[in-house]
């Protein structure tokens, strides 16, 4: 029944993606024999300042990501991706990029983790999603991409139901709108509830 239910949220999700075309505190399931080397590039991701105050600091930086988004790719064409936190660190090294194509695939991954039984991959999963959308210009569903004043459009809020949210641990559209309020009375984005109540606790990628 797990593995039934599981098969569901990923054809939801694929579905979803055809017809739009275009730190850590959890535990993990399936963390046998994680790969080193990806771990390394999830490090190296995750330490990376992404300077990007002058256009010569931007290149630079996505140069950085874009190499170590070519060195993922490799290890997954020669199948060394393969537990649980293998697939989602893979995921959050493609979300950090501006190209839709690599929203995509985190999305991918960071799917494929949850079925492994990766919780908080199941958020990244629709933030990577939302991220795609908004990418090629459709409006995001889930509700995971806010603006620093608190503009979220454009976001399709009736796609999706808030129980299928929380599926995905997304935060209902109640309370969505309390980050929205907090934002636009000058709240810093640290201080937006991210996560459904029912799977924290749990840090955003």
């Amino acid at each position: 029944m797990k593995n039934l239910n599981c098969f569901r949220m990923f054809l939801a999700a694929t579905v979803v993606s055809l017809v739009f075309p275009t730190r850590l505190l959890v535990q993990t399931p399936q963390l046998d024999n994680p790969s080193k080397e990806l771990e390394k590039l999830y490090i190296a991701d995750q330490s990376d300042s992404r300077p990007n105050g002058t256009p010569e600091e931007a290149q630079a930086t996505e140069a950085r990501a874009k190499k170590r988004r070519e060195q993922v790719s490799a290890i997954l064409a020669k199948g060394g991706v393969q537990s649980a936190e293998d697939y989602i660190r893979a995921a959050v090294v493609f979300q950090h990029s501006i190209v839709p194509e690599d929203h995509l695939m985190a999305h991918i991954l960071a799917t494929i983790a949850g079925c492994k039984g990766h919780k908080r991959a199941r958020w990244l999963s629709a933030a990577a999603l939302d991220a795609y959308l908004q990418s090629v210009e459709r409006p995001q569903i889930f509700g995971t991409v806010y603006l620093r004043d608190g503009q979220r459009k454009p976001f399709d809020k009736i796609f999706l139901s808030d129980p299928l949210r929380e599926g995905f641990c997304v935060p209902p559209l109640a309370e969505q709108e309390k980050n929205v309020e907090m934002l636009k009375q000058g709240g810093s984005p640290m201080g937006l509830k991210r996560i459904a109540s029912s799977c924290e606790p749990l840090e955003v990628p």
